[in-house]
């Protein structure tokens, strides 16, 4: 669950960087792609432990 948050961001800083640092167009694109799949990732890994954490009671 740590590394989630960690990987998470460490995302946002990545797609800061390329978005406000004057590079535009391919890695800026890429890096947003990047986060959007991993906030669903995030998201669905939530829902999951959430899931199963009620599941164990």
């Amino acid at each position: 669950m740590v590394y989630w948050v960690i990987l998470f961001i460490t995302l946002i800083v990545i797609v800061a960087f390329f978005s406000f640092g004057g590079l535009t167009g391919t890695l800026s694109a890429i890096a947003q792609l990047f986060i959007s799949i991993f906030t669903v990732l995030l998201v669905f890994s939530l829902i999951a432990a959430i899931l199963k954490g009620n599941k164990r009671r």
